[in-house]
């Protein structure tokens, strides 16, 4: 394990930081090129598709579509962190009763996901619980369960019409290798840097002043190359008999509510589920030691037995994760 002291700060290639207003709830900095949707004459080339494109896979693909999908109206928000930063804590906070709860028995294997559907004022949102790395490597086992999760996962996202916005909670400003390879794992990973992401500073109870919080640390969270188009500094604590603790749950509220009304309007992100689950895994397997990593017979294998797949159908997707590979 990679512990938080031998963290080296991203290289000067990384993207720079997205401008942000210090007032909550939504930055008011205009939507950086890599999350405006394509023209809708653009040569974009597949698999990507906007939410009102036709996706139609050739004769090869492991999935086909003769007719134009349903594309659903909901708005697709993942939500993912390290296990105890609350999560829970915000699924409630954005549906404003209790509708999440934390249970020993959920699932912990990363990106497992539970979905919930909240209706907010004239906003239908779907949000995916999904768990995160708790590690900033993976051995091979590991990786072969994340296979099962991950197409399951994806196969659903695509089904819904794709991703709106990633939420990555975090509890206070500690930069980990872990959190690392978790901004990675969904940004980079899963969404190709495709789609906005935005925090949510959790257990920030006991501090008196959150923006003197967030003045004393956004320097560190920049400087490890973890950017977002916005954030929120938020209390989950509720307690009805203290007006404090009430203000300041209503003011969480506004500005997460406020980050998901305005970094949701320019439409998701959405591949065919093979090219999508191809390019994951391929990027995935690079949290996996060089000489763990999968063969070809190893994912075949796996997507045989674990995900259901006829065997031309996986053969065919293990090309593809081999061609994906960076």
């Amino acid at each position: 394990m990679v512990s938080s002291s031998e963290l080296q700060p991203f290289s000067a290639s990384a993207p720079p930081a997205f401008e942000r207003s210090p007032a909550l709830p939504v930055s008011n900095t205009s939507v950086p090129p890599a999350f405006a949707p394509p023209a809708s004459n653009a040569s974009a080339s597949p698999p990507f598709f906007t939410r009102n494109q036709h996706v139609q896979l050739s004769s090869n693909s492991v999935v086909e579509s003769s007719t134009k999908p349903e594309i659903p109206s909901n708005i697709n928000i993942v939500l993912f962190g390290e296990t105890g930063v609350g999560n829970s804590s915000v699924i409630n906070l954005i549906a404003g009763s209790p509708t999440a709860e934390v249970s020993a028995d959920v699932d912990r294997c990363t990106m497992a996901s539970t979905k919930y559907d909240i209706l907010v004022d004239n906003a239908s949102y779907t949000v995916y619980d999904t768990v995160g790395l708790e590690e900033p490597q993976m051995g091979v086992n590991g990786y072969f369960d994340v296979i099962e999760k991950a197409y399951s996962f994806i196969q659903s996202l695509t089904n819904a019409g794709g991703i709106h916005l990633l939420l990555f909670c975090l509890r206070r400003a500690r930069i980990t290798a872990t959190v690392q390879s978790n901004y990675r794992l969904f940004h980079e990973f899963l969404c190709d840097k495709r789609v906005p992401i935005a925090f949510i500073f959790t257990g920030l109870e006991k501090e008196q002043k959150v923006e003197d919080w967030w003045s004393r640390n956004q320097r560190d969270i920049k400087k490890y190359g973890i950017h977002s188009v916005a954030d929120a500094r938020i209390t989950a604590v509720h307690d009805l008999d203290d007006p404090d603790q009430v203000a300041q749950y209503r003011e969480s509220r506004k500005a997460v509510l406020g980050i998901l009304s305005e970094w949701t309007k320019k439409g998701p992100m959405v591949m065919d589920t093979q090219h999508w689950l191809a390019m994951f895994l391929a990027r995935m397997a690079t949290l996996v030691p060089q000489k763990r990593r999968p063969k070809r017979k190893d994912y075949t294998r796996v997507l045989i037995k674990r995900c259901g797949m006829e065997p031309h159908a996986a053969k065919s997707l293990t090309h593809l994760i081999e061609d994906s590979r960076p």
